[in-house]
């Protein structure tokens, strides 16, 4: 019996979203991204600023109180920077762990669309990064974050030397999920889903 086209072209389709999936994890592209490159559609709308996500580094910071030592996740990518004479650990998750109290109620998705970080003009900085002095410790009256600007908590490695922006609303800013492919709701580990869908919404 010969498969009716129909039939063939729901296999097509099937295979289609598995290309999509293998090689946006590979690529680490996100897969609508990847989808709009085979079905020819533009890439980028001038109203539009993408921002890549990469979703699996809070998941997994979101795990660790519950996971014993021996079972703890390891792979969480960090910036190192050279900041007043030592080496700092640099991530979106820390920024995030470390946002403004004013920003607490916000999610990881939505945090990702409307904020950015800003480095303070050496100008309006009380000290010098390179050059360590007495005002590193009492230096915080001195900054001068602008108006619109948010401070990021104690603890932030570049509370001293950058700030956060909320963007205006006319900014529109997608999250590109980046990585590994997100867990399904009807398969898999259930856990790993509820989790995931908890850190990010």
């Amino acid at each position: 019996m010969l498969a009716s086209p129909i039939f063939n072209q729901e296999k097509a389709w099937k295979l289609i979203g598995r290309i999509v999936n293998l090689l946006a994890v590979k690529l680490e592209i996100g897969a609508p991204m990847l989808a709009m490159y085979l079905m020819d559609q533009p890439d980028h709308y001038t109203d539009h600023k993408f921002k890549m996500l990469y979703w699996r580094s809070y998941v997994m910071e979101a795990k660790q109180p519950w996971l014993d030592d021996n079972k703890k996740e390891t792979g969480h990518k960090v910036t190192l920077m050279h900041h007043n004479g030592r080496v700092v650990e640099v991530s979106p998750v820390i920024d995030y762990m470390y946002r403004p109290h004013e920003l607490q109620y916000m999610n990881v998705y939505e945090w990702a669309t409307v904020t950015h970080h800003v480095r303070i003009p050496k100008s309006k900085r009380s000290n010098n990064d390179n050059v360590e002095s007495e005002d590193d410790d009492m230096g915080e009256g001195k900054r001068h974050i602008p108006k619109k600007g948010l401070s990021f908590m104690d603890g932030h490695p570049l509370k001293d030397t950058h700030y956060l922006v909320v963007n205006s609303i006319d900014e529109y800013v997608v999250p590109n999920l980046v990585g590994e492919t997100l867990p399904y709701k009807d398969k898999g580990d259930k856990e790993d889903y509820c989790v995931t869908m908890l850190t990010l919404f």
